[in-house]
Parts: C-alpha cells; structure tokens; sequence
C-alpha cells in the first residue's frame, strides 16, 4: 500500500510558480516605459499631501500632467532620460507605467 501525504506539501510548487509567474507579469506590466518624454506615474510617500508631491515632482525637472486618486501621485512627462533617477532623489518610492494602473491613479470624478 503507498502512504499518501495529507498535509498539502504537493502544493507548495504550483503555488511558487503562480506567484513566481503572477510577479513577472506585474513587473512588465508596472515597469514606467523607457522612451523619453513618455508619461510615468510617481508614487511618493503615503502621508504626502499633494502640495508636496507637485514640489516634489517639479524640483525634479519634470511637467506634471494630471493628479493622481491620492495626494501622493502624479503623473509627469520630461525629456532626458534621467526623470526616474531624479524623482526617486525627489522622494518618490515607485514609478509605474500610468497606462498600465490608469484606474487607480485617476481622480474620481
């Protein structure tokens, strides 16, 4: 007769490969594109109201166009390829691709 492992451990790699998987795709998916001029959304800190945000996002040399849902997000657009680098200097934790999230960076209206 063959013992049969009831604890769920046959599981562990399908589950790995989905998060694995899942990972992935949200990381192509969110990654801010590459081609300058090109809009990104700038996620800074939660407690940032907004006027801090815009001051934020315009210290680091860019054009802001449009708000975000939350007072921590904007969407910005420049030339150069440095934006990232200067708004991660500028405080932002996250640069995503604001196509990608549109529905959430969206203010209601």
């Amino acid at each position: 007769m063959i013992a049969h492992n009831r604890g769920g451990s046959a599981w562990w790699p399908a589950l790995l490969l989905l998060l694995a998987s899942s990972l992935g795709t949200a990381w192509l998916e969110l990654r801010p594109p590459a081609t300058a001029g090109a809009p990104i959304a700038a996620i800074f800190p939660p407690w940032w109201d907004a006027d801090r945000t815009f001051a934020a996002a315009a210290s680091a040399g860019s054009a802001i166009v449009r708000a975000g849902a939350l007072g921590n997000i904007v969407v910005v657009a420049a030339e150069g390829d440095d934006l990232p680098r200067r708004l991660s200097e500028a405080g932002a934790w996250f640069l995503v691709n604001p196509i990608a999230v549109g529905g959430c960076l969206k203010e209601g209206s």
